[in-house]
């Protein structure tokens, strides 16, 4: 039974300021340090979190709200940076598959190693046992699917974007250099780096409810460079992908 449509995470304010905007009756509540928001967009009831940058604050934060709410979904929307092997660019939109703990694991003499070498998974899996968690998160692939196709139909302003699903890393460094982005990229066959993804589809797999997350590009994961980022673009484009959604989510 769920008492709420839909949790909607961003790691920063910034991420949801725009669809705030077109959200009906809304109710602020303050848990913890974090403010809550709840709302209503055609026709669904919604919770915005900004749960702050990296693994722990989403996961403390999106624990807090799970204790208390059972939602349909969890979608998890922001900006992320695109592995130059993905092909996607500036302005795109990607959604995950999975995702991965990208940097949990151990160095060795013949390179990096995953959960798995060091022989302590992540999770249970509590569907297969036989099959425990370690770096990888599978996402709800049905939500996948359904979202990267409302967003083909979907109006744009501007030239439409590459809409793509694939591999997400989570990283708590972020690549600022290609050659590390490159390894990443080839280690898991990733498309998107971010720093939240993989916590949050750790909480979502504890709680067994369906993620959906969602991000537009704003940099290449290149040797570092601002003057190459959009961040604005970004974070406009990852709010009217979200509202696109859910406007059209049963069509």
């Amino acid at each position: 039974m769920t008492d709420l449509d839909f949790i909607i995470i961003t790691a920063t304010e910034h991420e949801q300021h725009t669809i705030l905007e077109h959200i009906h009756h809304k109710k602020r509540e303050e848990a913890g340090t974090k403010r809550w928001i709840y709302g209503d967009f055609a026709g669904y009831s919604l919770l915005f979190i900004a749960t702050g940058i990296g693994c722990v604050n989403t996961a403390h934060a999106l624990t807090l709200a799970l204790e208390r709410h059972q939602p349909g979904a969890v979608v998890q929307i922001g900006i992320g940076g695109a592995y130059v092997s993905s092909g996607l660019e500036v302005g795109d939109i990607a959604l995950a598959d999975e995702e991965y703990y990208g940097d949990m694991g151990v160095v060795t003499a013949d390179g990096w190693k995953g959960m798995e070498y060091i022989g302590i998974p992540v999770l249970e899996n509590r569907h297969d046992e036989s099959a425990p968690i370690f770096n990888r998160l599978s996402l709800d692939l049905g939500f996948v699917s359904r979202a990267q196709k409302t967003l083909q139909k979907s109006d744009w302003d501007g030239p439409r974007p590459n809409i793509m699903s694939g591999h997400f890393i989570t990283v708590q460094q972020c690549s600022g250099v290609q050659g590390i982005g490159d390894a990443l990229a080839d280690r898991f066959n990733g498309i998107c780096e971010n720093m939240e993804g993989a916590a949050a589809a750790h909480i979502c797999t504890l709680k067994d409810i369906p993620l959906l997350e969602l991000r537009c590009i704003s940099n290449l994961v290149i040797d570092r460079d601002l003057s190459k980022w959009n961040i604005p673009l970004a974070i406009s484009r990852t709010q009217s992908a979200l509202l696109s959604i859910f406007t059209h989510w049963d069509d």
